[in-house]
């Protein structure tokens, strides 16, 4: 939103509009994923192309300035949003492979857990930086 807001003077609203590319594509993604793992029977490709949309994906949207037309920006967070989608559910794989299937629901929860705390504390480390 940032970008949105600093390069391209749209409104908090309008910003949050703009980030519609990740936001519809990461659970896209993640479906897709999960699907494709079940079938497959492997979850290591996924892991390896989710981590390479989301650092090519990234590094593309270090390219953009304040004339960047909607389209590239919206490939960017396109590329970006699927290798995150990805790479959010195929982590998961890994750690629930080694347990009984009868403990697979209280890892999940547990993992779930600690992904959203860490993030609840970043943001708040990112705030209070932002702020000092």
């Amino acid at each position: 939103p940032i970008y949105f807001q600093a390069c391209k003077v749209a409104s908090p609203i309008r910003s949050g509009v703009d980030l519609f590319g990740v936001a519809f594509v990461v659970p896209t993604f993640a479906i897709i994923t999960g699907v494709s793992a079940e079938i497959l029977g492997r979850y290591r490709p996924q892991n390896y192309i989710g981590w390479c949309l989301t650092i090519i994906g990234t590094g593309l949207l270090s390219l953009l300035d304040e004339d960047s037309s909607t389209a590239r920006y919206v490939g960017f967070e396109v590329m970006v949003g699927a290798g995150i989608g990805i790479v959010w559910i195929s982590v998961q794989f890994p750690i629930l492979a080694p347990l009984p299937y009868s403990n697979n629901a209280h890892a999940l929860a547990f993992f779930t857990f600690t992904r959203t705390f860490a993030q609840v504390r970043f943001a708040k480390f990112i705030c209070t930086t932002l702020r000092a």
